[in-house]
């Protein structure tokens, strides 16, 4: 005859249960690196310039440092919002260059009096 099997201890039931194969708690973190790519595809699809590609750009480097897995798309992230914000530092060169130029040109002629 064999002896009876011990009775499972709490511990046991506990390990057993507490990370499953391909459950939940398997997969790296990458909340900052996602929403870092999401709004740098946002930003350049809807045309949200300055605040929004901010964000974009701190969760990135947020994502870099804090989520080794997730450096791929808090790169991407990074340069998507980096190219609205590029994009943003060119219009308001442009609308500097026109607001002076057509200020000094109005300076610049003389009256007509």
């Amino acid at each position: 005859m064999s002896a009876p099997s011990p009775a499972p201890t709490a511990h046991a039931d506990f390990a057993a249960h507490a990370a499953p194969a391909g459950g939940a708690g398997s997969e790296p973190v990458r909340t900052c690196g996602i929403a870092s790519l999401v709004l740098g595809i946002c930003s350049l699809l809807s045309g949200w310039t300055f605040f929004v590609p901010l964000i974009g750009v701190w969760l990135g480097i947020r994502s870099r440092r804090r989520e080794p897995a997730g450096r791929t798309v808090a790169n991407w992230g990074l340069v998507l919002n980096g190219i609205c914000l590029a994009l943003w530092a060119v219009l308001v060169v442009i609308v500097l260059v026109l607001a002076l130029t057509s200020a000094g040109f109005a300076l610049a002629v003389p009256s007509a009096g």
